[in-house]
């Protein structure tokens, strides 16, 4: 099978429920591809549409030992556990 990789639009029509999010959902089960830059784009979109302030309140989920740093300015979950 082909991989598969994300974009911005494909995320927020996910999130959006919009008429691909099933398709986009069940590719998630075959772990695609998706870029930083996309997250960011995804992160603007939010922002952009419900505020900055929801987007301050978030909390990461993330595995990334980089981004899992004591005392950071946002809160985070470790996924590795």
């Amino acid at each position: 099978m082909t991989a598969v990789a994300l974009d911005s639009w494909a995320v927020m029509t996910l999130l959006q429920r919009g008429p691909g999010g099933p398709v986009v959902q069940e590719e998630l089960e075959r772990r695609p591809w998706m870029s930083w830059i996309t997250v960011g784009e995804v992160l603007c979109l939010l922002v952009r549409r419900l505020g900055a302030e929801r987007a301050d309140d978030a909390e990461l989920w993330t595995g990334d030992p980089e981004l899992l740093v004591p005392d950071a300015p946002w809160r985070a979950l470790d996924l590795r556990l």
